[in-house]
């Protein structure tokens, strides 16, 4: 593993914990 590889997971797990929080708040709000 070198730094470029950690750097592609960092960004796609970074992006993957965005989408489902947004998905989280946007559940939480229809149910409000």
């Amino acid at each position: 593993m070198t730094a470029f590889d950690y750097a592609v997971l960092l960004i796609i797990g970074l992006s993957v914990l965005i989408s489902l929080m947004r998905g989280v708040v946007r559940e939480v709000l229809s149910l409000l």
